[in-house]
Parts: structure tokens; sequence; C-alpha cells
């Protein structure tokens, strides 16, 4: 199993590749902007996901 600091660096790097997926498409094509806005919506979920698991605060997983 992965240690704490290696899975949160890589949810940090899913955030990151969201959020940079959104701002280049916000800049070339504004007819997705609800693209973009989910783009968001998922990098902020995905940064809050890496903050719990480097805070060592347990969640449960949603299906």
């Amino acid at each position: 199993m992965q240690n704490n600091k290696s899975l949160y660096n890589e949810w940090v790097k899913f955030a990151e590749t969201d959020f940079n997926a959104a701002t280049a498409l916000f800049k070339n094509e504004s007819d997705f902007l609800n693209i973009v806005v989910f783009l968001c919506h998922q990098s902020c979920e995905k940064i809050i996901k890496a903050c719990l698991i480097k805070l060592e605060i347990r969640f449960k997983k949603n299906t």
C-alpha cells in the first residue's frame, strides 16, 4: 500500500492536471464553460482529498 506522502502527491497531481485542463479550455474555448466548471469542481474535490490524506483524516469512499 502507498504511504500517505506518495498518495498525497498523487492526488495533488490529479488536481493540478484537472485545473490546468480547465485553464487551457477556458482560455481557448469559451463555448465549453460547463466543462471548465466541471473540471474546476473535480480539481477542488481532489485537492480536498489530498489535504485529508496529508492530515491523516479518515474518510469513507462513496460509490
